[in-house]
């Protein structure tokens, strides 16, 4: 175990390691402590979205993360947000290692799955800020294993447990609960058990029973998004401004990969995640060579855990394929998130396996082959992280910024701010005393016009938005957009211009 401690603080470092040079990274970071600050401030949740954001709405998205933010002062937060979702994902890969030792007796397959799992490059970028993202995954794998392990023990401690755990994901992370639901359903019909969808159901019945409006909240705002994506599907990717996808990327590193991913969802998923990759060849091997479940002795439960890790691993990567190659249900999410939830059991098998072939048949190559992962995964995490972390100036509170929000804190009457690019909106929100032509209700998302009007693409003039919205401010990354392009009215000025950052009053 002391081992295993060890390598969850090497887990850990790596993926903090960024936040050392690029401290204040991060867009949805900002928007999470604007909660936490209202949470801390009025000791409830809020039942409208704060405040300082124009377009109104409940407030409907899973408080867990929220919830225990508040619980840190909000100075103590702004210095280190940047090292808080790693720390969830560091006690997922500390967890595998726990289960894995005891499972299999064996410290060296331990320490292998949690070596893939903290080096995987996929989850090292959801975790670069701020997000409830690793803590999704922890209560996903969570839930997921107990329901397994309920399946092959039947005990009811396990059974107890994966409700627990399917309660927390529900309140964690929309994403995790979407994809619970779908391997769940796909489970039952596969295995013909109607456990997993009964579980999840419980836990949903549970939420409504102890948490009834906010539950309904989460629920109708998680299918607000869908419809958002939905409707937006054609220019999820393109220039706010000019619509062009071509020009999304321009020279900023996150948009040239976002513009990748787009172009070449299916290449973006291999390249991005070799260990689940390798877990999937070696998962179809072991429905290949494994005895089918229905065959192996009770005794052998191992086998039993591990062929519905190897069901696991295959359910999320087909679907995580389908839904970046199949347009009608692409609005279900980027194909890669949904391999983030296959993480856990992609280490397990491809450590398992390693150490299987060298015991039965003295065969190195998948061992060889899971330290090259690991190379690889290592060697693209640190680039990712130094391009896309290290290097950002978008995203990423600097000097410039502060003096534009210093500015703005001090002009007098009230402040109705839109930003462009949209992503600047948050972190005003939050600094500032301004309000923002924006939204932290996924409800508005998918039912108010006057979102999808302005992002993510103009569909009035910027001028017609403007006016109707009675915005006086409009703060503009001239990387991003020419202030001349906006055609904005005779009467605006620009009254502060830093670098990149030009703010205009109108």
């Amino acid at each position: 175990m002391l081992i295993g401690a060890l390598l969850f603080f090497v887990g850990y470092l790596f993926q903090c390691w960024p936040r050392f040079f690029n401290p204040y990274f991060g867009v949805d970071v900002w928007r999470n402590l604007s909660i936490a600050d209202e949470i801390r401030k009025y000791k409830r949740l809020p039942r409208r979205n704060l405040p300082k954001y124009m377009l109104k709405g409940p407030f409907d998205y899973p408080p867990l993360l929220n919830i225990f933010l508040s619980l840190f002062s909000k100075k103590w937060l702004e210095k280190y947000q940047g090292f808080i979702a790693p720390l969830f994902d560091a006690i997922t890969g500390f967890i595998l290692f726990s289960f894995t030792l005891f499972l299999t007796r064996e410290v060296a397959v331990a320490l292998l799955a949690q070596l893939l799992f903290v080096t995987n490059p996929l989850a090292a970028m959801e975790n670069a800020s701020l997000t409830a993202r690793s803590l999704g995954n922890l209560t996903f794998s969570l839930t997921f294993l107990f329901i397994i392990l309920f399946t092959v023990f039947h005990s009811w401690a396990y059974f107890l447990l994966a409700i627990i755990f399917g309660f927390l994901v529900i309140f964690a992370q929309k994403m995790a609960s979407q994809a619970l639901i779908m391997i769940s359903v796909i489970f039952m019909l596969f295995r013909m058990d109607v456990s997993y969808v009964l579980i999840v159901s419980l836990s949903i019945l549970v939420a409504l029973l102890l948490a009834g409006d906010l539950y309904v909240r989460i629920a109708s705002g998680h299918l607000s998004v869908l419809r958002y994506f939905r409707k937006i599907l054609d220019n999820r990717y393109a220039h706010q401004v000019s619509g062009n996808i071509a020009l999304k990327g321009g020279n900023d590193f996150i948009d040239k990969v976002k513009s990748y991913v787009n172009k070449q969802p299916f290449l973006a998923m291999l390249a991005s995640a070799p260990l689940v990759t390798m877990g999937l060849v070696l998962s179809l091997w072991g429905l290949i060579f494994i005895p089918k479940s229905f065959s192996i002795p009770p005794e052998l439960y191992l086998y039993h855990i591990l062929f519905q890790f190897c069901l696991w691993l295959i359910v999320l990567y087909y679907f995580g394929i389908l839904t970046a190659q199949v347009r009608a249900i692409q609005f279900l999410g980027e194909g890669m998130k949904y391999l983030v939830f296959a993480s856990f059991p992609a280490s397990f098998i491809v450590a398992y396996v390693s150490f299987y072939e060298i015991r039965l048949n003295a065969n190195f190559i998948p061992l060889v082959f899971s330290l090259v992962v690991v190379a690889m995964s290592v060697a693209q995490t640190v680039f990712l992280q130094k391009k896309g972390i290290v290097n950002d100036r978008q995203r990423t509170l600097t000097p410039v910024l502060r003096q534009v929000m210093d500015f703005l804190q001090n002009e007098p009457g009230e402040i109705r701010l839109a930003t462009i690019p949209f992503s600047l909106s948050d972190i005003i929100a939050y600094f500032t005393k301004c309000n923002v032509f924006s939204s932290d209700s996924a409800f508005v998302l998918g039912n108010d016009p006057a979102y999808t009007d302005f992002y993510p693409v103009l569909k009035r003039p910027l001028e017609e938005i403007l006016s109707v919205h009675n915005i006086n401010y409009l703060l503009i990354d001239k990387n991003y957009v020419n202030p001349e392009a906006l055609q904005l009215a005779a009467g605006s000025k620009i009254v502060l211009e830093r670098e990149n950052l030009c703010l205009i009053k109108r």
